[in-house]
């Protein structure tokens, strides 16, 4: 994973088996698809919760199990989720520094199920609200505060005019949860996409789960076997790419890690093991450093020149 940035998608499977699964995903910043240019990094499945309950101390549980495993990394990791309650009071108590963001999807889908069902608002009203909301220049679009003060007073309008029961709800549930995106994207050395923050990542990783099932809820033990297998077989294919095979290439920092196929098929199976833990244990390098806080609370861009004026030359101490 990136040295300044370590990524977390969580979302809740449904009908795997008896018990839910909760996946993470995460991008593989190591190597990208040969054939897209437009998501190059490969979404790869992070760590699955198997549980029964689905309540804060469950959901504790895991996340501080991945806080420890977490410790060597150089900043708080920036998590993603829905809107589950659980899941997001869980993450700000066992991460409390870290930038969290909320699927702006699932946000849009909740408001106009408001809409629509808990006050009744027409569809070409509802449209309207919806897009100063969630459009393209809406609200959730907003890159920083002044522009975000802004697009609130449009939606504030719209609110007016087309749902003034909506308002309460929007300055209540929505409002706080766009807000706390905000200043999570303004975290210093943070790359953001181009579009609002969705979790579609894990969506994309359910799917695959549920293929990998056929469609038909498994017993535990077969379920943990299947689970396996679809992590076993992402590697296969990260593994292939050390040779120069298969739909991953590597990335121009990690380019010495590759091999010919010829001395691939003729080093031993050690050898070939050793090479790939080399591979999956290098962090990427970054352009930029960041420095904490002795709190942790506040991260900042530390200066390329170390703090010295360009050209200034280093000074002896004189003897006093």
């Amino acid at each position: 994973m990136d040295k300044l940035q370590c990524w977390g998608f969580f979302d809740k499977t449904y009908n795997l088996g008896e018990i839910h699964v909760t996946a993470s995903v995460f991008k593989h910043l190591a190597v990208t698809r040969a054939r897209t240019e437009e998501h190059p990094h490969p979404v790869f499945a992070g760590p699955m919760f198997l549980h029964g309950n689905s309540d804060f101390s469950t959901y504790t549980f895991f996340f501080q199990h991945l806080a420890s495993k977490l410790q060597e990394c150089s900043s708080q990791p920036v998590t993603v989720s829905d809107q589950e309650k659980a899941v997001c009071k869980a993450m700000d108590y066992t991460f409390p520094s870290a930038a969290h963001l909320t699927c702006t999807r699932h946000m849009r889908g909740n408001a106009e199920d408001y809409l629509r069902d808990s006050i009744g608002v027409y569809e070409a009203d509802r449209s309207r609200v919806i897009d100063t909301i969630f459009g393209k220049n809406g609200l959730a679009e907003a890159d920083e505060s002044v522009l975000f003060v802004c697009r609130l007073q449009l939606v504030r309008e719209a609110c007016q005019k087309f749902a003034p029961a909506f308002e309460r709800h929007f300055d209540e549930c929505i409002v706080p949860v766009l807000h706390a995106n905000l200043t999570a994207s303004e975290t210093p050395g943070l790359q953001l996409p181009p579009q609002s923050w969705t979790n579609n990542n894990c969506e994309s990783v359910n799917h695959v789960l549920k293929q990998a099932i056929d469609w038909k809820a498994q017993p535990l033990i077969d379920l943990v076997n299947t689970l396996h297998e679809v992590v076993k077989a992402q590697y296969r294919e990260l593994e292939r790419c050390l040779f120069g095979v298969g739909e991953f290439q590597l990335c121009p920092e990690f380019r010495h890690f590759i091999m010919s196929v010829t001395t691939w098929s003729q080093s031993s199976y050690n050898k070939r093991q050793r090479h790939f833990s080399r591979f999956l244990r290098t962090i990427k390098p970054t352009k930029a450093k960041v420095r904490a806080s002795s709190g942790c609370t506040r991260r900042v861009l530390a200066p390329v020149s170390g703090g010295k004026k360009p050209g200034q030359t280093k000074q002896l101490k004189r003897p006093l």
